[in-house]
């Protein structure tokens, strides 16, 4: 009953919220921020009487506060002063207040550029200390392999054991780094850990008797040793991607695939068949949902087609294997979904623009795309285990969170995973010019003005970068700029052990960066002193995206830390968010284009809210997508529970 009144109470009264940790009046946010600036004072007071001590003396009396119960700002004094000394950083006081909250367990927004690296370290080393197990989450291996080795040597000045969880890594690595006080690594990685611990303990279960009868015959078996050991608590980096956009389909484990499909002929004759197959009468497509239903009429040309054919090696219906090819040839495509390397086909990350060469899809969707690209086709693989990031990442008893773009998704944050929001103030105000989004009717005429805005920019020594939604954009800008006699770095995912010395060096002097969405995340773009005096980075969105927090995190690379920089996005009536989910939108943008291909200025304004409308209404059937999903995997679980 008290629960209930305090939220009636919360509904009817703006200043009351609700966190993991229970209800709190909003003005106690106030109160506690002020106490926030005491604690850091306080830090910077112990860390100054640190100096006086000696490496050894240091990593000693570190040590010895894990036979105590340290206060926060003690802790964290002992990191500021092993980052000074290892790094030669003096941390800022947003950073460390973004540590207090984040010890607390909470989503931090913390603005692009502002040291999330550093801020990672605090409430790293506030759970280890404690004697937590702590596990570091970042986007991809690259981030986690580059967070680890720069702050090692700070780990081991306080006497801390760190390790680096990835899946190159041997089942004995991976319980080495898992057995250190804190582990970093991917965030996929940790989840396919647990999955891979949940197959053993499976497959422990089904051989319960069999061990029993080699007992009494004298023999024993092998005691299982599961890599990881517990989830005590997790820090989450570019939260917003990992807990939101990513968690839109769940992860699967599916071993020993990779091998040739036995009947690999059936897949290329499902998608010849689907090829004959006529929109609208033989099947219907929903271009918002890229959904696809076969209709009476598209069953029967199937049967008569398929059932004079032997089906002893179908695995399936006839009907099923089309059905998976109308969707490969009709809402995955080359160099946007995937890219074809070699003799393989490899999945773009939608989010980040980052291609996975270990990732499939699922149900006989990789094979039909195999089958339309002309490649070896592999063999399907049945998924072993499975859970989603939701569902996973609530197994800690301590979680928290950071991103740049947190605002917006806080309902989202509370509902799913009980953490509350808390914006941190950047280290210095934003100077970042936004220009006027522009409006074209086709995207040739787009293309046309991006490419003449990269080529002005240039000519002062600004540095540009081009954010695309795609590969195959990337390539038409790059080739745009090309034919003017203009080079730019291309970064659109292939090329993994460069890309952040790629996008590093976005910032000099009349630099021309093409990336693929964000491409590149979590690296800085410093800016070369000739280049911030010619007005800093200016980027350019080819497209605004579905979710407006990646808008966000792309025109956010630009204007770091007091720096000068720019924005603008450009519009057509061909972009993606128009066709699928404002299709009236995308008529009247064509409609009112003029003879240049360009709508004019003064409809832009009307035009832009009616893009936010499309963005929040892809945005509710993303958040709806991954709401339906995770009430899925939770019956699916309380069933396997019951089996």
């Amino acid at each position: 009953m008290q629960t209930i009144t305090s939220y009636l109470r919360y509904l009817s009264n703006p200043a009351w919220g609700r966190s993991k940790h229970g209800w709190f009046q909003r003005d106690q946010r106030v109160a506690a921020r002020t106490s926030e600036q005491t604690s850091i004072q306080q830090i910077r007071e112990l860390a100054l009487k640190l100096r006086d001590l000696t490496d050894d003396e240091l990593t000693r009396q570190c040590k010895s506060l894990r036979q105590e119960q340290p206060k926060v700002v003690t802790v964290f004094a002992f990191a500021t002063e092993a980052v000074r000394r290892r790094l030669g950083f003096e941390l800022y006081d947003v950073q460390l207040l973004a540590g207090l909250e984040l010890v607390r367990g909470v989503i931090a927004q913390v603005h692009t550029g502002e040291g999330k690296t550093l801020i990672a370290l605090l409430p790293a080393v506030w759970h280890a200390v404690n004697s937590r197990s702590m596990h570091v989450m970042t986007v991809n291996s690259y981030l986690a392999k580059r967070d680890y080795e720069l702050l090692l040597p700070v780990y081991q000045q306080l006497g801390l054991s760190v390790g680096r969880t990835d899946s190159d890594l041997t089942l004995a690595g991976k319980r080495s780094a898992y057995a250190c006080d804190i582990v970093y690594g991917p965030g996929y990685e940790f989840s396919f850990d647990f999955l891979r611990d949940q197959t053993q303990l499976i497959s422990s279960r089904r051989q319960l008797g069999a061990n029993t009868q080699s007992r009494l015959r004298g023999s024993t078996s092998e005691p299982i040793v599961l890599t990881q050991r517990g989830f005590q608590a997790a820090l989450v980096d570019e939260a917003d991607s990992v807990m939101l956009d990513e968690a839109s389909t769940p992860l699967i484990l599916s071993p020993g695939g990779g091998q040739p499909a036995p009947s690999p002929e059936i897949y290329l004759r499902a998608m010849e068949l689907a090829g004959r197959l006529q929109q609208d009468v033989h099947f219907t497509f929903d271009s918002s949902s890229s959904t696809i239903n076969l209709t009476i009429a598209g069953r029967q040309a199937i049967d008569a087609v398929c059932n004079s054919n032997s089906s002893a090696e179908l695995c399936k219906p006839w009907a099923e294997y089309v059905l998976k090819s109308l969707l490969a040839k009709h809402t995955l495509q080359k160099n946007v979904h995937y890219v074809v390397s070699g003799n393989e086909v490899h999945i773009v990350d939608q989010n980040t623009g980052r291609i996975f060469a270990e990732r499939s899809w699922q149900a006989g969707l990789q094979q039909a795309v195999q089958a339309k690209e002309r490649v070896t086709v592999t063999a399907e693989t049945l998924p072993a285990a499975r859970i989603s990031r939701q569902r996973f990442l609530k197994k800690y008893a301590h979680l928290a969170g950071m991103t740049g773009t947190a605002l917006g998704s806080e309902k989202e944050f509370l509902g799913v995973y009980e953490l509350e929001t808390v914006p941190i103030a950047p280290h210095r105000p934003s100077l970042r010019i936004q220009f006027p989004t522009r409006f074209f009717g086709n995207e040739f005429n787009k293309h046309l003005a991006i490419a003449n805005e990269v080529e002005r920019f240039h000519a002062g020594g600004q540095p540009v970068l081009v954010g695309t939604n795609s590969i195959q954009e990337s390539k038409v800008i790059a080739n745009l700029l090309m034919s003017r006699g203009l080079n730019g770095n291309v970064l659109n995912g292939t090329q993994d052990q460069t890309e952040a010395s790629i996008i590093a060096q976005a910032g000099q002097f009349a630099a021309i960066t093409i990336a693929t969405n964000m491409a590149g995340r979590g690296t800085d773009i410093a800016l070369s002193p000739a280049a911030r005096d010619a007005g800093g980075l200016h980027v350019i969105a080819t497209q605004c995206h579905e979710s407006v927090r990646v808008d966000r995190q792309l025109v956010g690379r630009s204007a770091r830390q007091g720096d000068p920089g720019s924005g603008q996005f450009f519009v057509s009536a061909g972009d993606s968010l128009l066709t699928r989910h404002a299709r009236t939108l995308a008529e009247r943008v064509h409609s009112l284009a003029e003879n240049t291909g360009e709508v004019d200025q003064l409809c832009c304004g009307e035009l832009m809210e009616h893009v936010l409308l499309a963005q929040t209404q892809a945005q509710q059937n993303a958040k709806a997508a991954r709401a339906q999903m995770y009430a899925h995997d939770d019956w699916r679980e309380s069933i396997l529970h019951q089996l």
